[in-house]
């Protein structure tokens, strides 16, 4: 029987996309129940569109699905998100806030259904968003910081409408994002992570720490980006170094053995190097990193903005490298 069941969901924090994947549909199973998401529509700009909520040729806001129509009355309320990006290349970029889901079979027993499907949702739509952010690499080290003498115009998200900073010399401390097509997620990203979830799937502990140290950052806490960055390399390390020696028959008396015998991240990369994984960074940009983490935590060092950033890029270059492989079976 075909159910009246449907759901308007509010995503943890709003997610970009390409113009690709919106106005497209998606299947996905929470709590043990098949469900379709469907992403909001693009909406042609026309004569009557005001000059302000115009985005090229496209209405500044987002609007809902079409099969949304037939649940809803009205979606004055709900905000589905906006457009705020183009690479020049066809590709228009959104930032999309809610996501419209209707459940194809009516549930038996009603009151299980609903209680199975809260559940679930919470945890659901968090590994999604965080295997979304590593999979399109949104709101990672797509965010730079940039700290100096600026002497150009910059143009500056700051929600809506783009707000424009003016030519000046002097010292100044913004963030600029980049919108670029690779940070912003496509019909196939979606698919990927709308899967692992599916299949109740988590992101990797050391994906997760650096998510963490991403997180940090926009926070302005720089400290703590090295830190959490520190930590994600020691679980990344020591997760390769596992990974290498059981390939090679080790038992497992003898991987503790050696990690024991190798404690602290300086010591495990430089195990990895021992059992010939290479490390995709500088041997001086992993002692600047290892230097720098050290005085962090043991002299309570301050850390810049400029610094954080690198420690992000080469946390995440090394982590990338040494375990592609960023989901696991959650807990």
């Amino acid at each position: 029987m075909k159910s009246n069941y449907y759901a308007i969901v509010a995503l943890p924090s709003p997610i970009s996309l390409t113009n690709c994947a919106l106005g497209h549909r998606f299947s996905a199973i929470i709590g043990g129940h098949k469900l379709i998401l469907h992403t909001p529509l693009l909406v042609p700009a026309d004569e009557n569109t005001s000059a302000h909520l115009k985005y090229g040729d496209y209405h500044e806001r987002l609007a809902q699905p079409k099969i949304a129509k037939r649940y809803i009355r009205s979606d004055a309320d709900i905000d589905w998100g906006s457009l705020h990006g183009a690479d020049g290349k066809g590709n228009v970029m959104a930032s999309v806030k809610h996501l419209f889901a209707v459940f194809p079979e009516s549930p038996a027993d009603i009151e299980k259904f609903a209680h199975e499907v809260h559940v679930a949702t919470f945890d659901w739509f968090n590994h999604f968003d965080a295997f979304l952010r590593i999979i399109s690499n949104q709101r990672t080290t797509s965010s730079i910081r940039v700290e100096g003498d600026i002497r150009t115009c910059l143009r500056i998200e700051q929600h809506k409408p783009w707000k424009h900073l003016q030519p000046r010399s002097q010292t100044i401390e913004i963030i600029v994002t980049e919108h670029k097509a690779k940070n912003f997620a496509t019909r196939s990203d979606l698919i990927n992570a709308m899967r692992l979830c599916s299949k109740e799937k988590e992101l990797s502990l050391q994906y997760q720490l650096f998510l963490r140290a991403c997180d940090a950052f926009q926070e302005n806490d720089f400290r703590n980006v090295v830190i959490e960055s520190a930590t994600a390399l020691e679980v990344a390390a020591t997760r390769r170094i596992r990974t290498e020696m059981q390939k090679n028959k080790a038992t497992d008396q003898h991987i503790k053995l050696m990690l024991e015998g190798h404690k602290m991240l300086r010591n495990r990369l430089e195990l990895l190097k021992k059992i010939n994984v290479p490390l995709p960074c500088t041997p001086k940009n992993i002692k600047d990193l290892l230097d720098l983490r050290n005085k962090v935590v043991h002299v309570g060092k301050a850390v810049d903005a400029n610094q954080a950033t690198k420690v992000l890029r080469d946390t995440e270059t090394i982590i990338r490298a040494i375990t592609p492989e960023f989901a696991e079976d959650a807990n």
